[in-house]
């Protein structure tokens, strides 16, 4: 295997490994999203929120919580190796060699322009359980005083 295959290679592995690290931020931020509704549902139906001392700060950090999830899911797109019909028109006729370096190129980029985003999703999701594990630490002290 050649030394430009190789890197190729490594560059979609490390695409990949971003696509799918989204892809379970995004499951996360689901699935709290879920719990915060839950909990705000259970919290909102009844006599509940009016025996909550802090219950201000409980609104708030669900507010955030959910917020978090929200701007988490939010959709975008996300840079993915070049376009395969941009590939076919400019680069039919070209060299192997061309070509190869062209495909991790764009695939650097894409690496370069994801991880940002990524991280950011990342920050978001860690607000997102950091505020609901805070609400739910507020509903069970204040349950049992």
């Amino acid at each position: 295997m050649d030394t430009l295959a190789v890197l190729r290679e490594e560059c979609n592995r490390a695409i990949d490994f971003q696509m799918k690290s989204l892809d379970a931020l995004d499951t996360k931020a689901g699935l709290i999203l879920g719990a915060v509704l839950i909990v705000s549902g259970i919290i909102f139906s009844g006599d509940f929120i009016s025996q909550l001392i802090p219950g201000t700060v409980l609104i708030v950090s669900l507010v955030v919580s959910g917020g978090s999830s929200l701007a988490c899911l939010y959709v975008r797109l996300y840079a993915r190796s070049p376009d395969p019909d941009v590939l076919r028109r400019e680069y039919y006729a070209e060299e192997l060699f061309v070509v190869q370096r062209v495909l991790i190129a764009t695939a650097a980029e894409a690496w370069l322009i994801n991880e940002p985003l990524l991280e950011r999703k990342a920050e978001r999701v860690k607000v997102a359980i950091i505020s609901f594990f805070l609400s739910l630490i507020m509903i069970i002290v204040n349950g049992l005083t």
